[in-house]
C-alpha cells in the first residue's frame, strides 16, 4: 500500500529515475535533476516560506517573499530541499533506500543484510543487475507495479526474490564477518527466505492475524500494532 500512495504523489520528485539505470551514473546527475526539481520552501528562522521554482532557478535569482525580503540560496537550503525529493532510492552522503519504513521485528536486521550483500560486494551487485539489465524502462516500471500489487503470489517477483536472496548470501559469505557462533551475517536473511519461500509477504501474516474486519477502536489499534510487530511495538498505544 505503501508504495503504491507514492506513485501518486509528484512524478517529478518520486518514483524511479529513468537515467539512473544508464550509464554512467554519477553524484553530477543526480544533483542536475535534484536542481530542476519545483521546490516545496525555504526555512528562515523557524518559518517555512512556500516557494515553487526549480532550484536552479532560486540559485540564479533569488526570491523576494511577500514581506519584501529578498533571500538568496544556502547550503541550507539545497539540503532541505533534497529532503523533499522522494524517488526510491535516494542520494544523501549514503544511499537511502526507500522501500520499507517499518518491518517486523524478526526481519528488523533482514533489510540492512541483504542490501549490504548486494552492495558491498562488487560481484553480488553485478549479479543482481543481471537479473533486470535487458527490460527496458517500460518494463521495469510494469516489474515494480507487479511488486507492489501482486508481491509474492507472483511467481516471477517470488522467483527474483529467492535468486535476490541468494545473491545477497554470497556477498556477506564473501565478506567473511562472523559472530561468536561463527556464523557470517547471511544468517540475517533467514527470516526474509523463509518468508519468500512460503510466498508469503509481512502484509501477507498481519493480514492474517487482523482477520477481516479489524476493529478500530482502542484494542483494535493495539491488535494492529501486534499483528505487525513492528520495532519499537513495546510502546503504549492510546
Amino acid at each position: 500500500m505503501r508504495s503504491d500512495n507514492w506513485t501518486d504523489v509528484d512524478a517529478a520528485r518520486c518514483g524511479l529515475l529513468p537515467w539512473a539505470f544508464e550509464a554512467p551514473f554519477s553524484y553530477e546527475r543526480y544533483a542536475d535533476w535534484a536542481l530542476a526539481v519545483p521546490m516545496f520552501f525555504i526555512r528562515r528562522q523557524g518559518r517555512y516560506i512556500p516557494l515553487h521554482v526549480p532550484f536552479r532557478e532560486y540559485m540564479a535569482t533569488g526570491y523576494v517573499d511577500p514581506d519584501g525580503v529578498r533571500h538568496t540560496a544556502t547550503l541550507g537550503d539545497w539540503e532541505l530541499h533534497l529532503s523533499t525529493l522522494f524517488p526510491e532510492i535516494r542520494l544523501k552522503p549514503y544511499l537511502e533506500v526507500r522501500g520499507c519504513d517499518s518491518v517486523r521485528q524478526n526481519i528488523l536486521c533482514a533489510l540492512p543484510a541483504l542490501w549490504k550483500g548486494l552492495l558491498y560486494d562488487d560481484d553480488a551487485g553485478e549479479a543482481a543487475w543481471e537479473l533486470v539489465a535487458d527490460l527496458d524502462f517500460g518494463e521495469r516500471l510494469a516489474l515494480w507495479a507487479e511488486c507492489r500489487q501482486a508481491a509474492l503470489s507472483s511467481p516471477r517477483v517470488r522467483a527474483l526474490c529467492q535468486r535476490l536472496l541468494a545473491i545477497a548470501r554470497e556477498g556477506l559469505d564473501r565478506a567473511d564477518i562472523r559472530d561468536h557462533r561463527g556464523r557470517t551475517e547471511a544468517f540475517f536473511l533467514d527470516s526474509l527466505e523463509a518468508l519468500v519461500n512460503a510466498g508469503t509477504s509481512p502484509a501477507d501474516v498481519a493480514r492474517a492475524q487482523l482477520g477481516p474486519r479489524p476493529g478500530r477502536d482502542l484494542e483494535g489499534r493495539r491488535a494492529f500494532v501486534r499483528a505487525f510487530h513492528f520495532a519499537g511495538a513495546g510502546l503504549e498505544v492510546t
